[in-house]
């Protein structure tokens, strides 16, 4: 068991102990490190996707609050720039409670969803922004579709599809469609 062991820490991949199987004391010691391993090995991973999430979503929107910011020292505020600024906050809010609950692995449960809803729910949610943008979003996505997943994250997903089409798309529009699987 311990040479297995020593061997597996370098690499980086889960625990496999050739004794976990056995229907003794040993069997159960072997399969308790293979699960102890395996626990910290996926809480390392989950911690590593979480710091890359929390560059990737927050830096976003903090560009925006910054950048609009610098602006309203050099003039009076704008309607858009206080919409920026709440759907920056907005977006941050979100995303660190998303990304919080991951950390502490309660978002791992995946559930069958209509995916059509959820798509819509975050078209909703940008409704003002994209109306101002007068930005116009299709989707082509049977009611009834479903998929396994997790809905907090399908939703960051799609908010963050339709933000991004909005904010640099070449033209007012985006068509969210899906075919086959």
């Amino acid at each position: 068991l311990s040479d297995e062991v020593k061997q597996m820490r370098q690499q980086a991949k889960a625990l496999e102990l050739s004794a976990a199987g056995r229907h003794d004391e040993i069997g159960y010691l072997a399969e308790t490190i293979q699960s102890s391993f395996n626990q910290v090995h996926d809480a390392l991973e989950r911690e590593s996707h979480f710091t890359r999430d929390v560059s990737h979503e927050l830096r976003t929107p903090l560009t925006v609050v910054k950048n609009t910011l610098t602006l309203l020292e050099t003039r009076p505020p704008q309607p858009s720039d206080i919409e920026q600024l709440k759907l920056a906050a907005q977006h941050m809010q979100s995303t660190v409670a998303i990304l919080l609950a991951l950390a502490r692995q309660e978002l791992v449960q995946a559930q069958p969803l209509r995916l059509r809803p959820i798509v819509e729910e975050a078209i909703l949610g940008l409704h003002g922004a994209l109306e101002r943008a007068n930005f116009s979003v299709e989707v082509g996505i049977d009611d009834d579709y479903e998929l396994v997943g997790n809905r907090q994250l399908i939703t960051l997903l799609a908010s963050n599809l339709v933000e991004n089409a909005m904010r640099y798309a070449a033209q007012p529009k985006l068509n969210i469609s899906l075919h086959e699987d």
